[in-house]
């Protein structure tokens, strides 16, 4: 047989017969294979062999072979839980938990932008639930109209997260004593420099005292006989219930945290509540505004209708909406006057050493200046300012804590 006539006869044959007819070829000279050149009867291929069956076999623990090391199975790490840490560079606020935005959770919830360069977080913040029951042990003695809110939980120091005034109906957080920065040395002359200051731990109020709040109060001081002078109406009782109440000269303000058992803070404690321990310079931190929805420069709404507008501690409404009276006098150099010689932190300052002949208080957040918590500015106590209101705080003292 030729190569020509060899070449025609392979075509019509699949390549597996091909290879099986010549092994028989080979091992066993044409003979007993099937056919040959001798061969009467044409030879047919052998049958194709059935395609192997693939069946799912249960594996058990594989061992590498000798000499060869196994490559090491990656676990899948758990997804991380955000906190309230991954928004703050470190200090003594409350940690919390994050949520999706369609997961139900329980208790208060905000929304806070993430780190900064990375857009906006729409995720919940809430107080973190424990999967016990809550254990409340506080080394915390009120005072008479102050009740704790036992399901927001204790801070380590022994503190409850938040209280209740039971007569204004305010709820107060806690923000634990510590350092932060106050100030800028970026910022407005009058709020240079940046000093670390000490605050001693207080509870202020969540939002600013609301106009159904305040009325409520020239209510109870017209019913009491305690000796106070009436307070003056509202510029702005038209507004709706929950807006701030504006408009309130500085007198009756004082009167009201007073008449309550309460404080208006120091501008100390205000920047602190509004800063953290992290010295942000807006509630979020240090990252640009952005509010969801729009909000403009001396906006007045509802308090706590902008939830990014949230301080580390709880408190709504300290970078927009009213500004808001404080106790300090002021002075454009109170800070300048106020730093020790030695640069060591200011404990509890509450204002400037010299005090001017103006008799203006200082007037804190944010307004026609910018949204920065470092502003400040002056107010004269006998002004009915339009956008003025003011919350108040309780002190911790020794004697509330058994000491």
């Amino acid at each position: 047989m030729n190569g020509k006539n060899l070449s025609l006869r392979l075509r019509g044959i699949s390549s597996s017969s091909v290879v099986h007819w010549v092994l028989c070829m080979v091992a066993a000279g044409i003979a007993g294979c099937g056919g040959g050149s001798e061969s009467k009867t044409p030879s047919t291929p052998p049958p194709l062999p059935p395609p192997p069956v693939t069946r799912a076999v249960p594996r058990g623990p594989s061992r590498p072979a000798i000499g060869v090391t196994k490559p090491a199975v990656e676990t899948p790490k758990p997804r991380k839980t955000i906190t309230s840490r991954d928004f703050q560079v470190g200090g003594d606020e409350p940690n919390f938990v994050s949520y999706a935005p369609n997961e139900v959770v329980r208790g208060s919830h905000y929304l806070i932008p993430p780190v900064e360069g990375k857009g906006f977080a729409d995720v919940l913040v809430v107080p973190p639930p424990n999967d016990s029951e809550i254990h409340f042990e506080t080394r915390l003695k009120l005072p008479e109209g102050f009740v704790p809110i036992e399901e927001q939980g204790v801070h380590p120091n022994g503190l409850p997260h938040r209280i209740q005034s039971v007569k204004d109906q305010m709820e107060m957080a806690l923000v634990p004593g510590g350092l932060y920065q106050m100030g800028t040395n970026t910022g407005p002359q009058n709020a240079r420099p940046e000093h670390l200051v000490y605050v001693s731990p207080f509870y202020v109020d969540v939002h600013e005292v609301t106009l159904t709040q305040y009325l409520k109060f020239n209510d109870d001081v017209r019913a009491s006989e305690k000796p106070f002078a009436y307070p003056g109406q509202p510029g702005n009782k038209d507004d709706g219930p929950n807006h701030p109440a504006l408009g309130i000269q500085f007198s009756d303000a004082m009167n009201y945290a007073k008449f309550y058992g309460k404080s208006l803070p120091t501008e100390a404690e205000w920047e602190k509540a509004a800063r953290g321990s992290s010295s942000g310079i807006y509630p979020w931190g240090n990252g640009r505004p952005l509010w969801s929805p729009a909000r403009t420069f001396g906006q007045i709404t509802s308090v706590g209708q902008f939830l990014a507008d949230t301080s580390p501690f709880g408190a709504v409404d300290m970078s927009g909406n009213a500004r808001e009276w404080v106790s300090d006098w002021y002075a454009e150099d109170a800070y300048t006057q106020s730093l020790p010689s030695d640069g060591s932190p200011l404990r509890d300052p509450t204002g400037p050493i010299r005090q001017r002949a103006t008799n203006n208080h200082v007037v804190k957040g944010g307004g026609e200046q910018g949204w920065e918590l470092y502003h400040r500015g002056p107010g004269s106590p006998r002004d009915r300012i339009p956008d003025v209101g003011f919350r108040c705080v309780l002190r911790v003292t020794p004697e509330m804590l058994g000491e």
